[in-house]
């Protein structure tokens, strides 16, 4: 590797200050579907999941997609996803405060993605889209 290729590549591991928020480098972890919620509650084993990735060193976690507590957002939308996390209610809640509490404890921050779950249109199961054919 080049001196000025690794020179460039250094900014990745600086510090990141966002509209108030400072990340300890640059690496982002994208929101993955795991499917590890029974009832929508993210589980003991989701929190050692994310913690682990924040020990990792991934300057910011984005979780996977949640669902709100919605018919619209809940389902398996023919796709067969199951075990989605919610982001509503005690259960959940609780699952997702160990969550935040792991990440932070290894010095990393942590946000919750949407995705395409928690903005649904209608009840009814949503059509494949023609990406995932």
């Amino acid at each position: 590797m080049t001196v000025a290729v690794q020179s460039e590549r250094e900014c990745l591991f600086e510090p990141l200050t966002i509209r108030g928020v400072t990340l300890p480098n640059r690496i982002v972890m994208s929101p993955m579907t795991r499917g590890f919620s029974p009832d929508g509650i993210p589980t003991d084993q989701v929190a050692d999941y994310y913690e682990r990735r924040a020990a990792g060193q991934a300057g910011l976690i984005i979780t996977e997609g949640v669902a709100v507590d919605h018919p619209a957002a809940l389902g398996d939308a023919g796709l067969g996803e199951d075990n989605i996390p919610l982001l509503a209610g005690d259960g959940p809640m609780a699952g997702w405060r160990k969550v935040v509490d792991k990440v932070h404890a290894q010095g990393g921050k942590s946000c919750r993605s949407s995705g395409t779950r928690a903005c649904c249109a209608s009840p009814e199961p949503a059509p494949i889209p023609m990406s995932a054919v």
